[in-house]
């Protein structure tokens, strides 16, 4: 008698000690999850932009220097060779003789369209436009 009314309390123990998670600790999990998902998203919103802005800065910055090298190397007056239209063509940039690509800059076009001042003061200012 003893046996079965033993063996009775047995299932019942297993059956409340059981392992597993309930209900509500799985929907807090997943709110919690929900909750980071979001905060993450967020604050990536606008980072290509950035990216894009400075990406665009430093291909001016780029090509303003390869423009001041090749002016200083070649001894040319960049009243001479400035002043023509916006290119991305770095094979036909600056006007002239002796462009920038290859030998003073790695790319032959570039994202954005560049031009250079040939007024003074500040001839040789490269300006960029979209």
């Amino acid at each position: 008698m003893r046996s079965i009314r033993q063996e009775q309390v047995r299932k019942r123990l297993r059956r409340n000690d059981q392992q597993g998670f309930t209900l509500i600790e799985l929907l807090v999990v997943i709110s919690i999850l929900g909750i980071l998902a979001a905060v993450v998203t967020m604050s990536l919103v606008g980072i290509t932009t950035r990216a894009q802005d400075n990406a665009n800065k430093t291909e001016l910055h780029t090509v303003q220097a390869a423009l001041d090298t090749m002016l200083a190397d070649q001894q040319v007056d960049p009243t001479a060779v400035c002043g023509g239209g916006a290119t991305k063509n770095m094979d036909a940039f600056p006007n002239g003789s002796v462009h920038l690509y290859p030998n003073y800059i790695r790319q032959a076009t570039t994202s954005r369209s560049y031009s250079c001042s040939a007024a003074n003061p500040g001839a040789g200012t490269v300006t960029q436009s979209p």
